[in-house]
């Protein structure tokens, strides 16, 4: 995927939204630079990871590196060896070794959404969930523009991206900052409708990444105080910015 698409069919001011974002973020050209993100997981928790068994059926990665131009991720020191993402397929390896794969993971969680995670299960999650994170906000200009205003952009993603779900909304800061992103957990329910806050921004690189991600529920924009999930990293270091 292109850095800076096509922006196609959007108005002029919706463009102006997220280029000032790209910009703020550390600019369309040294995202193109950009090859891989590494970030240490520090710490998850919430009610959506202890529902779906973080610590007892699947445990978090030391670490995780992503390649968000290629949509792929690879978790280090998880399930025994290593876990890999790639745009939609799951697999394990150990010492090299691929000891466990689902291609297209996604279609599983069709009749089965209520099942607590395997590591293959969390594995899909929260790769292309950071997959799509570590893109924001240039993979926007890709989407196809429902609506928009002078803070945010409601987007609809392509039917073969791995994302939350298709239909998707953007909160920008005046100076292009994210704040906040509203989605629905589609794998996990209908209802599982989630604000999604980012806070303590640091730059490397000259790119910029926040530290923290809070997901609280919905009820339409409205974010109530119910934690749904909560993320802190440590260290990040890119590669090729």
């Amino acid at each position: 995927m292109s850095a800076r698409g096509p922006f196609a069919g959007w108005p002029a001011d919706a463009i102006a939204l997220v280029d000032r974002a790209a910009e703020r973020h550390g600019g369309w050209t040294r995202y193109e630079a950009l090859s891989s993100v590494t970030l240490e997981f520090a710490m998850l928790g919430g009610l959506l990871p202890w529902m779906k068994g973080n610590g007892r059926t699947f445990t978090k990665p030391a670490r995780i590196t992503v390649w968000p131009h290629e949509c792929r991720v690879r978790f280090g020191e998880y399930a025994g060896g290593d876990g890999i993402f790639d745009r939609g397929d799951v697999r394990l390896e150990q010492g090299g070794v691929v000891v466990e794969e689902s291609r297209d993971h996604r279609a599983t969680f069709a009749h089965d959404k209520g099942r607590r995670w395997s590591p293959l299960d969390a594995l899909y999650f929260f790769g292309y969930a950071t997959a799509n994170y570590l893109a924001q906000p240039f993979l926007l200009s890709n989407a196809h523009l429902l609506e928009s205003d002078a803070q945010s952009v409601l987007v609809e993603f392509a039917p073969d991206w791995p994302a939350h779900c298709r239909v998707q909304r953007f909160w920008f800061a005046a100076d292009g900052l994210q704040l906040r992103h509203d989605y629905t957990a589609d794998i996990v329910s209908g209802l599982a409708r989630g604000a999604h806050f980012v806070e303590d921004y640091v730059e490397v690189d000259g790119l910029w990444f926040p530290r923290v991600r809070r997901v609280v529920a919905r009820i339409g924009k409205w974010a109530t105080p119910v934690v749904v999930l909560r993320a802190r990293f440590g260290p990040i270091t890119t590669t090729g910015a």
